[in-house]
Parts: C-alpha cells; sequence; structure tokens
C-alpha cells in the first residue's frame, strides 16, 4: 500500500496585478504549519502544479519538487455572461465547460494520468505529496467520492467516501487528503485541515471579563459555563461597582 497526501496550495497575494502570485506571509506560515502534521514527515516525492502559489507551497516541505503542468488549475475559460450558478453547474455536469475552457471530466482525466504515473514510480510502501488547486483536486476526488456543491455563494462542498462525510464547508488553503492507495485506488480517505474552525467565544471568563470592563460583579456562584455573552450580564445577575 502506498499513501498518497493531495493538498491544495497555500494562501496566495491578493489584490496585485501578477497573473501568478506567489504565497502572502500568512500563507507562508500556515503551509509551515500543516507540514508539522505526522503524515508529511514520510514522503519521499513531491510532486506540483506550476502555479508559483503551488510550487512555493511544495518547495516549505524541503524536498525536490517536480513541477508538472497535468496539475494546474481547471482553466475557466470565458465566463461572459455566467452568473454564480456555473460554479455549482461544472460539478453536476461534468462535460460542461466555457469556452477555451476546460470541463471537470477533462481535468480529472489529466490529473489522474500523472498521479497513476506518480504511483507507479512510488516503490511500495513510501508516500509522496501532491500540491495542486481545489477544482482540479476536487474533480480527481469524484473518480471515488460524491462531490456536491451546498452553497453557491459561499462556495461550499460536502465530499463523502464510501458513506464517511469527509468535507462539509469550505475547502480552504494548504487543507487537504491523505488517500491510502492500492492498485491505483484509494480504499480509505482522511482529510488535513489546515484552517481550524473558529468557535464562538462563549466562556464564562469572557463574560466575567465583559462584566469587569464595565464595572459589574457577580452576585452568586455561576455554574453555566456555555452562556453567550450577549445574555452573560443577566445570567450574572451583577450588581455595579
Amino acid at each position: 500500500m502506498t499513501t498518497l497526501l493531495l493538498l491544495r496550495h497555500s494562501i496566495p497575494e491578493r489584490g496585485g496585478s501578477s497573473p501568478d502570485p506567489g504565497l502572502s506571509a500568512e500563507g507562508l506560515q500556515r503551509a509551515a504549519a500543516v507540514f508539522q502534521n505526522d503524515a508529511f514527515r514520510t514522503v519521499s516525492l513531491v510532486w506540483s502544479s506550476p502555479s508559483l502559489r503551488a510550487l512555493q507551497t511544495a518547495q516549505l516541505l524541503g524536498l525536490p519538487v517536480r513541477q508538472d503542468t497535468r496539475l494546474a488549475e481547471r482553466r475557466t475559460g470565458d465566463t461572459t455572461g455566467q452568473n454564480a450558478s456555473f460554479w455549482k453547474r461544472q460539478y453536476e455536469d461534468p462535460d460542461f465547460k466555457n469556452p477555451d475552457g476546460e470541463s471537470f471530466r477533462e481535468v480529472s482525466a489529466r490529473m489522474a494520468d500523472c498521479i497513476h504515473e506518480l504511483l507507479d514510480s512510488l516503490p511500495e510502501g513510501q508516500n509522496a505529496l501532491v500540491v495542486s488547486h481545489a477544482a482540479a483536486i476536487c474533480s480527481y476526488l469524484q473518480r471515488f467520492c460524491t462531490v456536491e456543491v451546498t452553497d453557491t455563494a459561499q462556495k461550499l462542498r460536502r465530499i463523502t467516501f464510501q458513506g464517511e462525510v469527509l468535507l462539509d464547508g469550505h475547502f480552504w488553503e494548504a487543507d487537504g487528503f491523505v488517500l491510502h492507495i492500492e492498485n491505483r485506488r484509494p480504499v480509505l480517505i482522511r482529510t488535513i485541515f489546515a484552517a481550524k474552525k473558529k468557535k464562538k467565544d462563549t466562556s464564562l471568563s469572557r463574560c466575567l471579563l465583559l462584566a469587569e470592563m464595565v464595572g459589574f460583579e457577580p452576585t452568586c456562584p455561576i455554574k453555566d459555563k456555555t452562556i453567550s455573552s450577549f445574555s452573560c450580564f443577566t445570567v450574572l445577575g451583577g450588581r455595579q461597582r
């Protein structure tokens, strides 16, 4: 069995004029952080999309990187007249494409061709890393997984493998998948999330801090430690100092 780590590139520079931006400072930090995951410690082969944001992500692992155009992002082509539904349609109709663009079926084919070549060259028991792009990775995963669009406006997806939900929401930069492969097909897939979901801070300590800031203090012991900051003054039943 071999292991393939399929990673989306990290966060690129935004707002510049370059058609091929590299990683931002945050992107460099996020990629360096995700490579601390134990899954990357046994990687012996690294292939990447030639896009600068993907290449710089791959290089941070510290191994030689082979660039391959078959791992590039999907060419969307001419989107004149398209609305947000275009993004969902490309997942639902694998043959849909814009003028001068690629369909998901075409992207999946070139991704698979590249990955199969990589796997065939990888000694048994060794691991490889592929750094690519969100749509390209999803097109490849559709060969084994169900990929559904759950929110077109926010670009949310649900990816399921053998009845298990792998991802339900955003496919963030530097997120990825670990595929355990036999005969070119995954027998197990798990996820790597670089971006931790931010949870609403509803702790008692936050409520007490807010109370302190406005000059209130609690009049009785507090047992509920999941109260919201919106209602903390009511729950605390405080008195003004």
